[in-house]
């Protein structure tokens, strides 16, 4: 399985986790995330791992009222609404992260804050280990 499509998968698990789970541990509250994966016991790699506008673009949602407008040129899925806008005071900015290894479900929710820290006191990658310690939520999907 590729990559990509074992991104897409954990952000269909985490849209069910959050309608059967996540909406009633974060009541009143929007999520906005980057999900991503690491392969095996691999350390997710910040370099290659991150596109360069997305750590503060997370952060930029969770620190000021904010909006991002969807394109009526999506062609690759149907479009179900115009605009998002959110306000960091129901805004929960997050990165979620899972292992992908046989039998692991369990995920963790970062802030991005946490993870621009990280970078910038140079570390190069995380381990699932410290992502233990550093996330604000640890937990599974099916």
């Amino acid at each position: 399985m590729k990559r990509k499509h074992h991104e897409q998968k954990f952000c269909t698990q985490l849209g069910k986790w959050w309608d059967y789970v996540g909406k009633d541990l974060f009541p009143n509250k929007v999520l906005v995330g980057e999900a991503k994966i690491s392969v095996g016991t691999t350390p997710f790699n910040y370099k290659s791992g991150f596109k360069i506008h997305q750590v503060p673009t997370l952060h930029k949602y969770k620190t000021k009222a904010t909006h991002w407008k969807i394109s009526d040129a999506d062609t690759e899925s149907t479009k179900h609404f115009d605009i998002l806008m959110t306000n960091p005071g129901v805004t929960i900015a997050c990165i979620p992260i899972l292992w992908i290894r046989r039998g692991n479900n369990t995920f963790y929710l970062i802030d991005p804050d946490i993870i621009q820290d990280q970078i910038d006191d140079g570390h190069k990658s995380l381990k699932e280990k410290e992502a233990k310690v550093l996330c604000f939520y640890k937990g599974e999907v099916r």
